[in-house]
């Protein structure tokens, strides 16, 4: 029907729709654009900045609402659809991530699982595990109970486990030697595991941490602190190293934008958290950073293990 052949109260609907969309679309397109200016807020706690950055995080659900109202808006207005490519930004402003791998001869497994720390059933890790068989696996949320219960797992006979009654527990499971293992405690509390690991003759650096999530302006800056920390301090370290866990930040957050490529993403940018609909609702905050000399041969979110999240994994190689 033409919009000439509309009653007077037609119109007026449409009008209406056509604006709300028009509202959805702007807002849409700037929660898109807050990426290109999270580097210039990340060292800064206030209040404004704080909630720019909490809004940065959620890029999946603005590209497709961007998506959404241009396809509704171009069904009057057809010129609107030369902004769809909008809904690919996230592609493009997610941070870097490691060349792809050229050769696959030995590749380095590693898995990294935020377990829910009221979760005490590992049933479900260990199966997948046995399917996956990574050569490293890193938990965060290690309570004591699961921690009990891996007492027994024979799979893993490397491990250092520091279970808490809290969301800060944190281990490592290995099936390569371990040694120089290090626990650092930031100023609230949270522990750090540092340790070098023996892979094809070659010694690995790994970090498994769990930052404060950012409830507050100074919480997001102490978690930006401690990235942007950890990489200044293996920048000059030439061995290979891996940083895993939940980092509270998404790929396009103030934790990752501007930063030097001393450490890069090694997993994708599907939803992590929460778990619910395979993460369709959800953002991508478990992840594997790496240093320079790593290349990519794939990544994936695993299954769901009784958690609120999912667990990542990157197939890795030196070359």
């Amino acid at each position: 029907m033409a919009t000439r052949d509309l009653t007077g109260a037609q119109k007026k609907s449409l009008t209406l729709r056509t604006s709300r969309t028009g509202l959805l679309l702007g807002f849409s397109l700037l929660g898109l654009a807050l990426p290109l200016g999270c580097s210039l807020w990340r060292d800064e706690a206030n209040f404004l900045v704080w909630v720019l950055d909490l809004a940065s995080h959620w890029q999946w659900a603005y590209s497709v609402a961007a998506l959404v109202s241009l396809l509704a808006l171009g069904r009057q207005r057809p010129r609107r659809l030369w902004l769809l490519p909008s809904a690919l930004l996230p592609l493009l402003t997610a941070s870097a991530t490691p060349p792809k791998s050229t050769h696959s001869t030995q590749i380095f497994t590693i898995v990294s699982a935020n377990l829910d720390f009221h979760n005490a059933d590992p049933a479900p890790l260990l199966a997948w595990l046995s399917q996956a068989r990574p050569d490293v696996v890193v938990l965060v949320e290690l309570s004591p109970g699961f921690a009990a219960a891996l007492a027994n797992y024979a799979d893993y006979p490397y491990r250092k486990l520091i279970p808490q009654a809290d969301p800060f527990g944190i281990g490592v499971l290995s099936r390569l030697p371990i040694s120089d293992t290090a626990i650092q405690t930031d100023d609230v509390g949270t522990p750090r595991l540092r340790l070098h690991l023996t892979w094809e003759s070659m010694l690995l650096q790994l970090i498994a941490v769990h930052p404060m999530p950012p409830l507050s302006p100074e919480y997001q800056v102490k978690r930006n602190d401690l990235l942007a920390g950890i990489a200044s301090e293996i920048d000059p370290i030439p061995i290979p190293t891996l940083v895993c866990g939940d980092l509270n930040a998404t790929p396009w957050s103030s934790a990752f934008s501007g930063r030097p490529n001393t450490l890069v993403r090694a997993t994708g940018l599907r939803p992590t958290w929460p778990a619910v609909g395979r993460g369709i609702f959800g953002i991508p905050i478990d992840h594997i950073l790496v240093s320079r000399q790593w290349h990519l041969v794939n990544n994936e979110v695993g299954p769901d293990i009784g958690s609120d999240h999912y667990p990542v994994v990157a197939r890795l190689t030196l070359e």
